[in-house]
């Protein structure tokens, strides 16, 4: 089954409690899924994620839950298929993520 899985590190000292990861559809920018993740996970798997063009979006969630302000560089597009593997690199403020994307 096709499936999607988004991992990230982080290289900062700044207050990070947790991540907010956001899946849209890039065709329509219906947000399809979002999941709050403590500050110990580096990797969220979706099972069954379908093929398609979809962007990847990752904040920075404070100590306290608040989410930090979102910049353009922390979101990704890319278009994949069941055979495909994307990967892209997202510089955050303060906070580096590497994302990778692969749809098996």
């Amino acid at each position: 089954q096709p499936h999607l899985d988004v991992n990230w590190y982080v290289t900062t000292r700044q207050d990070v409690g947790g991540f907010l990861v956001t899946i849209f559809n890039s065709t329509s920018g219906k947000e399809l899924t979002r999941d709050a993740l403590d500050y110990t996970a580096r990797q969220k798997k979706y099972p069954e994620f379908p093929g398609g063009k979809y962007r990847v979006c990752i904040a920075a969630l404070e100590s306290n839950k608040n989410v930090r302000p979102i910049q353009a560089a922390q979101c990704d597009t890319r278009e994949t298929s069941a055979a495909g593997q994307m990967s892209t690199h997202c510089l955050l403020p303060l906070v580096f993520i590497v994302i990778y994307i692969i749809i098996l």
